[in-house]
């Protein structure tokens, strides 16, 4: 009995040798597979790094179309300096003779690019009148023909101010002091401009009345 046992323990130790022996030859262990580890979602371009070329194209193309609206603007301006008159101050003004509200007229300007002219000093005042005066006829009755000019008391009744809310650094009105409206207690008052006599002499009329009006546009330096 004691000879079976030992000859069982002895074929044990064979076989375990036999194993570890084949564990450790070259190529007898299983190389162990391990997950690669997940890439990370990168958004954007890494600090240093260059667009991809479909993005450097778009880009590109966004820069040429503002290159483009740029010249068409310009063009714009020219198209309206040539149409009108350019003062000395590198502005341009530009006549429109039929009557239309203060907003009407406000409104049209804007849409061109520019806005309702308003002289920013004696010169200035002077100049618009020269330049609208003989392009536009005479009341009948031998009233003076009036423009509007780009202020209102808009935004506070009794304060006038240009377009941007600023307060008018330059105001030749008829009668000493601001006027103090002429659309009523309620109703906001839009300054006018005559075109006749012999200095600027400001007055102030309803929004809704319908005047001859002038644009003016900047010229860009």
């Amino acid at each position: 009995m004691m000879v079976v046992v030992a000859a069982h323990r002895a074929t044990r130790s064979v076989l375990l040798a036999v194993a570890v022996l084949a564990l450790l030859a070259p190529g007898g262990a299983q190389t162990i597979k391990q997950r690669p580890p997940p890439k990370k979602k990168i958004t954007g371009h890494p600090a240093g790094s260059q667009a991809v070329p479909g993005e450097k194209l778009a880009q590109d193309i966004e820069d040429l179309r503002r290159d483009v609206n740029a010249l068409k603007e310009m063009q714009a301006l020219h198209t309206m300096c040539l149409r009108g008159t350019k003062t000395r101050d590198n502005t341009c003004l530009l006549l429109f003779a039929a009557p239309r509200p203060y907003h009407e007229a406000s409104e049209e300007c804007f849409a061109r690019g520019g806005q309702l002219a308003l002289p920013a000093d004696a010169r200035a005042a002077e100049e618009l009148r020269a330049y609208a005066s003989p392009r536009l006829p005479a009341a009948t009755d031998g009233a003076p023909q009036w423009l509007w000019l780009g202020a209102s008391d808009l935004r506070e009744r009794g304060s006038f101010a240009d377009a941007t809310g600023a307060p008018l650094g330059y105001a030749p009105w008829a009668a000493p002091g601001a006027p103090r409206g002429g659309g009523g207690a309620v109703a906001a008052s839009c300054v006018r401009a005559p075109l006749q006599g012999e200095r600027p002499a400001w007055d102030v009329a309803a929004c809704k009345a319908e005047l001859p009006f002038v644009c003016q546009f900047s010229i860009p330096a």
